[in-house]
């Protein structure tokens, strides 16, 4: 509106200039144009007259193509938002009809993306559901797709997803290599993969070296892989150089290594592997003589078979009675006492681990311990059970 005014003014000024130059210049004042051999005349006021005619259609013709622009941009801009809330709309009901776990309705949205607004990230998406359906090369071509854009979190996501693949694929050398190029060595979500890519690799050596930095970023699974680790070396120093020399070895550790839990377990499991089952519960009772045996113990003690039981015993009562709705250590009682000859406790402890939590590794047991003595009804009813609990 002050522009329009301000227009008006500047032409109705110039319009009281022209007629005060026709008044005061009269008749004489005349410009005379020159076309060739012709000539003509004109008054100076008609000459300026037109001159303001002339800018002023040239302003309007300025106004006219200045609109016409802004108006098709304007229906430009139009259709094009209409489309890209359309692909917009596409892109999240994909996300979310992964979240529900409907994968083919997912990738049939995220198929119909045809505009590189989402920064890559739909092709991401489509790479993750083709690993999810171990579609391997299809995973590769989207995640390439990933990798020409711009934005740095596609490009590391894709990286990311990439070694992901490779681990599936058992190529954990190449999983390796691809995580060991990102800056990012603080998600733990990273670092795990990096740990299980070495592991997978076999690269124990790498691992250790680098599970101190690791150890609070791989959180419950510091102490797994520390524990692959010992398991390792001890089973490399047994097989190539015996069980004697497995001990030797264990007795120059630093105090610090033998009271790890991790080594603990890594040695005795290989102590039982070995056959060595007096050692190993020689070493149990140096260990745990006045406190409960861990769980993560009692798979490995299970076999153990020794002539002389009532230690062992002793230590699994000592846990049961810190523990006593613990039914591991009712089942591994139950499986010591029989393997060792003592059928009766056996029996009392399995199925005192079985009122607490069936399992079939106890039904069978306990099936063949009462088929040993001929209670071939309690036996049968024992692999009933069993069947039961597959079929679930």
């Amino acid at each position: 509106m002050k522009t329009t005014i301000k227009y008006i003014f500047v032409i109705f000024f110039a319009l009281v200039i022209l007629a005060a130059i026709n008044q005061f210049a009269g008749n004489n004042s005349n410009v005379v144009v020159a076309v060739g051999k012709d000539y003509y005349q004109f008054r100076i006021a008609a000459v300026i007259f037109f001159l303001l005619v002339c800018c002023l259609a040239l302003y309007l013709c300025l106004k006219f193509i200045t609109a016409s622009f802004s108006i098709s941009k304007a229906v430009s801009n139009f259709f094009k938002g209409s489309n890209y809330k359309k692909q917009e709309r596409l892109f999240y009901d994909a996300l979310f009809e992964l979240l529900l776990g409907n994968y083919q309705t997912a990738k049939a949205s995220m198929e119909k993306l045809t505009l590189d607004a989402f920064h890559g990230f739909n092709y991401l998406t489509l790479a993750q559901l083709a690993l999810q359906q171990n579609k391997f090369d299809v995973a590769l071509m989207w995640l390439e797709k990933a990798k020409l854009n711009s934005d740095p979190r596609c490009i590391n996501g894709a990286q990311i997803l990439t070694a992901q693949a490779y681990i599936q694929q058992d190529k954990p050398e190449k999983a390796s290599e691809l995580l060991s190029q990102l800056d990012d060595n603080k998600n733990p979500n990273i670092v795990k993969m990096q740990a299980q890519a070495l592991a997978n690799n076999n690269e124990w050596q790498a691992l250790e070296e680098k599970l101190p930095k690791w150890k609070k970023l791989l959180g419950d699974n510091y102490s797994l892989y520390h524990e692959h680790i010992a398991t390792n070396k001890f089973a490399e120093i047994a097989s190539k150089q015996g069980a004697n020399q497995l001990k030797t070895h264990w007795d120059g550790l630093s105090r610090q290594q033998k009271n790890d839990e991790s080594f603990r377990t890594a040695y005795l499991k290989q102590l039982v592997h070995q056959g060595m089952h007096n050692d190993s519960l020689a070493y149990l009772l140096n260990w745990y003589k006045k406190k409960p045996l861990p769980v993560a113990l009692l798979d490995i003690i299970k076999p153990i078979k020794v002539t002389q039981p009532a230690a062992m015993i002793g230590l699994l009562e000592t846990s049961i009675k810190a523990y006593p709705e613990e039914a591991s250590y009712y089942a591994t009682l139950g499986h010591i006492s029989y393997r060792s000859g003592d059928s009766a406790l056996g029996e009392k402890a399995l199925i005192k681990a079985i009122e607490l939590e069936e399992t079939e590794a106890e039904l069978l047991l306990l099936a063949e311990l009462l088929e040993s003595k001929g209670d071939y009804q309690q036996a049968m009813q024992a692999m009933r059970r069993v069947h039961a609990l597959q079929r679930r």
